[in-house]
Protein backbone atom coordinates (compact mmCIF):
# COMPACT_ATOMS: atom_id res chain seq x y z
CA UNK A 1 0.00 0.00 0.00
CA UNK A 2 2.91 1.95 1.13
CA UNK A 3 4.24 1.76 -2.89
CA UNK A 4 1.21 2.93 -4.13
CA UNK A 5 0.87 6.13 -2.47
CA UNK A 6 4.59 6.78 -2.91
CA UNK A 7 3.96 6.52 -7.07
CA UNK A 8 0.57 8.01 -6.53
CA UNK A 9 2.50 11.24 -5.25
CA UNK A 10 5.26 11.15 -8.01
CA UNK A 11 2.58 11.03 -10.34
CA UNK A 12 0.70 14.15 -9.16
CA UNK A 13 4.03 16.16 -8.65
CA UNK A 14 5.42 15.21 -11.95
CA UNK A 15 2.40 16.04 -13.55
CA UNK A 16 2.13 19.15 -11.66
CA UNK A 17 5.77 20.42 -12.14
CA UNK A 18 6.24 19.42 -15.69
CA UNK A 19 3.03 21.60 -16.87
CA UNK A 20 3.47 24.31 -14.34
CA UNK A 21 7.15 24.77 -15.52
CA UNK A 22 6.34 24.56 -18.96
CA UNK A 23 3.28 27.13 -18.44
CA UNK A 24 5.89 29.75 -17.02
CA UNK A 25 7.85 29.11 -19.92
CA UNK A 26 5.47 29.68 -22.68
CA UNK A 27 4.34 32.51 -20.89
CA UNK A 28 8.10 34.21 -20.46
CA UNK A 29 8.14 33.59 -24.24
CA UNK A 30 4.66 34.89 -24.96
CA UNK A 31 5.70 38.00 -23.60
CA UNK A 32 9.39 38.42 -25.51
CA UNK A 33 7.20 37.67 -28.30
CA UNK A 34 5.41 40.61 -27.80
CA UNK A 35 8.27 42.62 -26.98
CA UNK A 36 9.74 41.68 -30.05
CA UNK A 37 6.74 42.92 -32.25
CA UNK A 38 6.76 46.40 -30.85
CA UNK A 39 11.12 46.25 -31.40
CA UNK A 40 12.20 43.30 -33.65
CA UNK A 41 15.36 42.27 -33.43
CA UNK A 42 17.53 38.80 -34.33
CA UNK A 43 17.86 37.34 -30.73
CA UNK A 44 13.68 36.40 -31.09
CA UNK A 45 15.48 33.33 -33.70
CA UNK A 46 17.40 31.98 -30.06
CA UNK A 47 14.33 31.08 -29.04
CA UNK A 48 12.57 29.63 -32.31
CA UNK A 49 13.42 25.52 -31.87
CA UNK A 50 12.08 26.03 -27.86
CA UNK A 51 9.22 28.12 -28.62
CA UNK A 52 7.88 25.63 -31.35
CA UNK A 53 8.90 22.62 -28.98
CA UNK A 54 7.05 24.04 -26.18
CA UNK A 55 3.46 24.70 -28.49
CA UNK A 56 3.51 21.04 -30.19
CA UNK A 57 4.12 19.49 -26.96
CA UNK A 58 1.01 20.73 -25.70
CA UNK A 59 -0.91 19.51 -28.65
CA UNK A 60 -1.62 22.38 -30.26
CA UNK A 61 -1.29 21.77 -33.93
CA UNK A 62 0.40 23.53 -36.35
CA UNK A 63 -1.66 26.38 -38.97
CA UNK A 64 -0.97 27.33 -42.41
CA UNK A 65 -1.43 30.73 -43.74
CA UNK A 66 -2.20 31.44 -47.26
CA UNK A 67 0.63 33.44 -49.64
CA UNK A 68 0.47 34.91 -53.21
CA UNK A 69 3.99 35.86 -54.23
CA UNK A 70 4.17 37.50 -57.70
CA UNK A 71 6.51 36.38 -60.00
CA UNK A 72 6.34 38.72 -62.84
CA UNK A 73 4.89 38.29 -66.40
CA UNK A 74 1.29 38.04 -65.09
CA UNK A 75 2.46 34.98 -62.84
CA UNK A 76 1.52 34.51 -59.17
CA UNK A 77 3.04 31.67 -56.81
CA UNK A 78 0.41 30.36 -54.12
CA UNK A 79 1.49 28.28 -51.14
CA UNK A 80 0.49 28.11 -47.64
CA UNK A 81 3.06 28.69 -44.94
CA UNK A 82 3.21 27.29 -41.93
CA UNK A 83 2.92 29.42 -38.53
CA UNK A 84 5.19 28.36 -35.90
CA UNK A 85 8.32 27.15 -38.20
CA UNK A 86 7.74 30.91 -39.32
CA UNK A 87 7.98 31.91 -36.36
CA UNK A 88 9.75 35.50 -35.75
CA UNK A 89 8.64 36.24 -39.59
CA UNK A 90 7.16 39.29 -39.28
CA UNK A 91 4.30 38.98 -41.33
CA UNK A 92 0.56 40.34 -39.85
CA UNK A 93 -1.22 37.11 -40.74
CA UNK A 94 2.04 34.62 -39.16
CA UNK A 95 2.36 37.35 -36.07
CA UNK A 96 -1.61 37.09 -35.17
CA UNK A 97 -1.73 33.80 -35.01
CA UNK A 98 1.51 32.60 -33.57
CA UNK A 99 -0.08 34.93 -30.70
CA UNK A 100 -2.87 32.46 -30.73
CA UNK A 101 -1.19 29.54 -30.91
CA UNK A 102 0.86 30.59 -27.77
CA UNK A 103 -2.30 31.41 -26.04
CA UNK A 104 -3.64 28.16 -26.62
CA UNK A 105 -0.39 26.46 -25.49
CA UNK A 106 -0.82 28.12 -21.74
CA UNK A 107 -4.45 27.34 -21.72
CA UNK A 108 -3.41 23.39 -22.37
CA UNK A 109 -0.47 23.88 -19.74
CA UNK A 110 -2.72 25.67 -17.05
CA UNK A 111 -5.30 23.07 -17.25
CA UNK A 112 -2.50 20.16 -16.86
CA UNK A 113 -1.24 21.82 -13.79
CA UNK A 114 -4.25 22.02 -11.98
CA UNK A 115 -5.42 18.58 -13.15
CA UNK A 116 -3.05 17.15 -11.51
CA UNK A 117 -5.46 17.88 -8.30
CA UNK A 118 -8.08 16.74 -10.10
CA UNK A 119 -9.26 13.40 -9.22
CA UNK A 120 -12.00 13.35 -12.02
CA UNK A 121 -9.16 13.52 -14.19
CA UNK A 122 -6.88 10.87 -12.51
CA UNK A 123 -10.32 8.20 -12.48
CA UNK A 124 -10.28 8.87 -16.21
CA UNK A 125 -6.80 8.30 -16.87
CA UNK A 126 -6.80 4.98 -14.81
CA UNK A 127 -10.04 3.97 -16.85
CA UNK A 128 -8.22 4.78 -20.12
CA UNK A 129 -4.87 4.08 -19.56
CA UNK A 130 -3.92 1.69 -22.47
CA UNK A 131 -5.39 4.28 -24.85
CA UNK A 132 -3.05 7.12 -22.65
CA UNK A 133 0.16 4.62 -22.55
CA UNK A 134 -0.20 4.55 -26.65
CA UNK A 135 -1.45 8.08 -27.30
CA UNK A 136 1.95 8.96 -25.11
CA UNK A 137 3.96 7.03 -27.84
CA UNK A 138 2.70 8.54 -30.49
CA UNK A 139 -0.15 5.63 -31.22
CA UNK A 140 -3.25 7.31 -32.56
CA UNK A 141 -6.65 6.46 -30.35
CA UNK A 142 -8.90 6.26 -32.32
CA UNK A 143 -7.07 2.95 -33.87
CA UNK A 144 -8.86 -0.59 -33.94
CA UNK A 145 -5.56 -1.64 -32.08
CA UNK A 146 -5.96 0.89 -29.21
CA UNK A 147 -9.62 0.07 -28.80
CA UNK A 148 -9.28 -3.76 -28.65
CA UNK A 149 -6.58 -3.02 -26.01
CA UNK A 150 -8.29 -0.86 -24.26
CA UNK A 151 -11.34 -3.38 -24.41
CA UNK A 152 -9.15 -6.09 -23.06
CA UNK A 153 -7.68 -3.88 -19.79
CA UNK A 154 -11.21 -3.39 -19.06
CA UNK A 155 -12.31 -6.87 -18.91
CA UNK A 156 -8.96 -7.89 -17.10
CA UNK A 157 -9.85 -5.13 -14.74
CA UNK A 158 -13.21 -5.87 -13.58
CA UNK A 159 -12.21 -10.26 -13.83
CA UNK A 160 -8.92 -8.74 -11.14
CA UNK A 161 -11.77 -7.09 -9.18
CA UNK A 162 -14.29 -9.84 -8.65
CA UNK A 163 -11.77 -12.60 -8.33
CA UNK A 164 -8.80 -10.79 -6.82
CA UNK A 165 -8.66 -13.89 -4.21
CA UNK A 166 -9.16 -16.84 -6.86
CA UNK A 167 -6.37 -15.38 -8.93
CA UNK A 168 -4.25 -14.60 -6.15
CA UNK A 169 -4.42 -18.01 -5.21
CA UNK A 170 -3.75 -19.14 -8.52
CA UNK A 171 -0.75 -17.53 -9.06
CA UNK A 172 1.04 -18.52 -5.80
CA UNK A 173 0.34 -22.01 -6.52
CA UNK A 174 2.01 -21.54 -10.15
CA UNK A 175 4.91 -19.84 -8.68
CA UNK A 176 5.44 -21.98 -5.69
CA UNK A 177 4.94 -25.44 -8.70
CA UNK A 178 7.94 -23.77 -10.93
Amino acid sequence: MRILIVIGTFLILYKFITNFIKYLQTKKYLKIYLDWIKEPNWEIYQHKSLVVKLILEAGVQETFVPNSQPLGFGQVANSEIPVLHNFGINNSNIIGLTVVKFKDAIGVYKRGFLNAFNPIYWIEFFVFLPKNLLKYIGIQSENSFVKFLQVIYWIASITYIFFKPEIELYLRNMIGKG
